[in-house]
């Protein structure tokens, strides 16, 4: 597994620090999710949100049949 290197904090609060810290995370999320195909979760649901801003949770039977539901 690769290692991110975050800049060290500062003694005090420093806003242009502070953005490149969340510009380094933010890359490296961005990176680590376009290079992995696989996401694998340990629950039986994922929960989505559509265009619209309706939420759906995603469930997988034993059969491996996939079903959504609206989360209201």
């Amino acid at each position: 597994m690769a290692t991110v290197n975050l800049p060290r904090p500062y003694a005090r609060y420093d806003e242009a620090a502070e953005r490149r810290r969340n510009e380094v995370l933010e890359t490296e999320l961005n990176d680590r999710v376009a290079r992995f195909d696989d996401i694998e979760t340990t629950v039986n649901r994922i929960i989505l949100t559509s265009p619209d801003g309706k939420r759906w949770v995603l469930e997988v039977g034993n059969t491996g049949a996939v079903s959504s539901t609206e989360l209201l």
